[in-house]
Order: structure tokens, then C-alpha cells, then sequence
């Protein structure tokens, strides 16, 4: 994050000029394995730290998932749970990591098309639908579009692209969050 104005008690609107800023870093081991022809299992695991000012707090969390190919070509099915784990813990005060349960479907068409949608389930919070589609030219790029229902706010519409050379593949997201404005996400990803 960029500079956030120190803010008191006696100065509320943070005229003083003295700033902190807060970050966020996480490392991610992911494994996945192909049971059958048919069911795929996979667990990731995070190592998570953040930090405000100069306090920080770190966490471990896991991800277990599940993946279904139904014999109806190109189906698949897919649950996982996500942030399994302790607790972030800033000096006395701590919180839970973020858990939530997700199931959902998608349909490829020949490696070039996708659809796909999933209902997931925070601890804290209500149901929420999420679905998006990409296509894929040349073997090489990607473009999506998608939906994601919990974005109170803005419209919930996002889109990317994503370009894959033999074993690299970059990927760029653009998520609108309304007054708070936009997220650009860019991700590098190494297969081996």
C-alpha cells in the first residue's frame, strides 16, 4: 500500500504528516496429483505475513482441493477449502484467516474454451457466485472475463489475459473496486 496519514485522537484528519504503510507477503507451495483418469487431489501451503507500521504478524494456512472429471466430455467438478490454519496475531489482538468453502462446475470445449462458475461459503459471510469463461488463441494467449458477486463495490465484472511460452506463463487480472479503485494483478508461473 502506499502512505497511509498517522492519524489521533487530537488530529483526526492526520495533518501532521507523519505516515506508515501496511504490506502483505505470502509464500505458496502448491502439489497436485492425478489419482486416476477420472479424480485429482491438491493441498497448498501458505506461509503468510503482514505487516502494519512496524508491527508484523505471520500465519500458516493450508488449501485442500478436489477435482471430479464427470463422464460427460469436458465436465468437470471441483471443491476445495481454503486458509486452514492459526491465527494472524498483531501484538494481543488476532485474527482468523479468511476460511471458505467452495464447490462448482466447468465446461472446456477442446482445450480452447471454458466456462466455469462456483458457489462459495466464507465462515463470516453469505454465499456468494462467482463464474467466467476463457478462450485460448494460438495455444499461446488467453482471454477471460468473469463475474465475482461479492464485489459490493462495483459491478462484479473483471477481465484479463494471459500468455503462456512453452513452460512460463504470465497472467494479468484487472478487477474495478469502485471509490477504491482499480487492481491490476500480474502473476509469473514456472511448470516443471
Amino acid at each position: 500500500m502506499g502512505d497511509i496519514a498517522v492519524t489521533t485522537f487530537n488530529d483526526r484528519l492526520g495533518t501532521s504528516g507523519r505516515t506508515f504503510t501496511a504490506r502483505d507477503l505470502s509464500f505458496v507451495f502448491a502439489y497436485g496429483h492425478q489419482i486416476n483418469d477420472y479424480v485429482s487431489m491438491g493441498g497448498t501451503l501458505k506461509r503468510i505475513r503482514s505487516t502494519i507500521d512496524d508491527i508484523s504478524a505471520n500465519a500458516t494456512a493450508f488449501d485442500l482441493g478436489l477435482l471430479v472429471s464427470l463422464p460427460i466430455q469436458g465436465v468437470t467438478l471441483g471443491a476445495t477449502v481454503q486458509n486452514l490454519g492459526n491465527r494472524l496475531k498483531f501484538v494481543q489482538d488476532s485474527d482468523r484467516l479468511p476460511l471458505v468453502y467452495k464447490i462448482g462446475a466447468a465446461y472446456s470445449y477442446q482445450n480452447r474454451l471454458t466456462l466455469a462458475v462456483d458457489l462459495a461459503k466464507p465462515i463470516d459471510n453469505r454465499f456468494r457466485v462467482n463464474a467466467g469463461g476463457e478462450f485460448v488463441l494460438m495455444k499461446t494467449l488467453a482471454l477471460r472475463g468473469g463475474y465475482n458477486s461479492s464485489n459490493d463495490l462495483d459491478n462484479g465484472f473483471t477481465g484479463g489475459a494471459g500468455v503462456r511460452i512453452r513452460t512460463i506463463s504470465i497472467d494479468y487480472a484487472f478487477v474495478p473496486f469502485g471509490v477504491l479503485g482499480n487492481t491490476h494483478r500480474v502473476s509469473a508461473m514456472f511448470q516443471f
